[in-house]
């Protein structure tokens, strides 16, 4: 079953986000989501994104350690 985010773009739009990976760093307490809208760039790769997010709210990334967590994390389940 597919895990749908909403989130308005820059221009008021509403677009729909498949989350593909949720979890929460127990180093900061922090919750993660990696998200698509399933488009792809133009070598064909996914377009995938990542965010803090607390209380419904998308936050930035603002660290390397998080980085690097995220990626470690998407590489295990790839």
């Amino acid at each position: 079953m597919k895990k749908i985010i909403n989130i308005k773009d820059e221009n008021g739009k509403d677009i729909d986000y498949e989350i593909l990976l949720d979890f929460i760093l127990r180093k900061n307490n922090r919750r993660y989501i990696v998200y698509t809208d399933n488009t792809t760039n133009s070598d064909g790769s996914l377009n995938v994104y990542a965010s803090r997010y607390s209380d419904g709210t998308l936050e930035d990334i603002s660290t390397d350690e998080e980085w690097n967590e995220i990626e470690n994390r998407l590489n295990k389940i790839q």
